[in-house]
């Protein structure tokens, strides 16, 4: 890893060739869409996106939970790291994210980061700021389910 100093993380969106290729509408559809026609599964949606991730991917694995807060929702998502394809950037991170709201799942860009060579340093640090980004507290125990994944990088 280079010095700090030379590390970058970037926040901003970004679309990935196969994640703007929403070919299979499936994906997209809500369970109760899909119940009216064809036997259409969450797993089978889950599986559609994740066969259009480039084989280059790294999966760094999941995490599932609840978050209760007025209401509450599941978490239900899939984390890859990805060599970044030319450009000012070494890594991107991306994840499949269940909606519960809308009963599908979602691609979701993360970050992307350049200074760092090692693919497992480069997740470790995007998802640790990502997290942080998002406000969430790693030493609350209701949390416990996105401190193992992090462990688990």
């Amino acid at each position: 890893m280079k010095d700090d100093a030379e590390i970058l993380i970037d926040f901003e969106t970004f679309v990935l060739p196969f994640m703007a290729d929403d070919t299979s509408n499936d994906a997209k559809k809500s369970d109760e869409e899909n119940e009216e026609e064809d036997e259409y599964s969450r797993e089978d949606a889950l599986d559609a996106m994740q066969q259009k991730i480039p084989r280059d991917a790294i999966q760094l694995g999941e995490t599932e939970g609840e978050v209760d807060n007025w209401t509450s929702w599941e978490i239900d998502d899939h984390y890859y790291l990805l060599p970044w394809e030319g450009g000012q950037f070494d890594w991107a991170l991306i994840r499949i994210s269940w909606d519960d709201n809308w009963g599908r799942y979602d691609w979701e860009s993360c970050a992307r980061i350049s200074g760092v060579s090692n693919p497992t340093v480069a997740a470790r640090v995007m998802v640790e700021k990502l997290f942080d980004r998002w406000g969430i507290d790693l030493n609350d125990s209701d949390n416990e389910f996105y401190r193992d994944f992090l462990d688990s990088i």
